[in-house]
């Protein structure tokens, strides 16, 4: 059986880049999954590289300017 890896939400908002508020909202908002332990949260790496890649946007190149 693989051994899966789980992050605090301390150590899943360092990885994003973004305050851990961020992520606790994310989980209420049932956008991103995590394990409740007691009354800690904790999150899958796998489901958290799933999260990145469902929230990738596709950018369009914006028009030239000519001058």
């Amino acid at each position: 059986m693989a051994e899966t890896e789980l992050l605090t939400v301390e150590e899943a908002a360092k990885f994003l880049r973004v305050d851990p508020k961020t992520v606790y909202r994310l989980i209420n908002k049932n956008e991103l999954k995590a394990v409740a332990v007691g009354r800690i949260f904790r999150i899958e790496k796998k489901d958290l590289l799933d999260f990145i890649e469902k929230s990738k946007i596709k950018v369009q190149k914006a028009p030239r300017k000519k001058y």
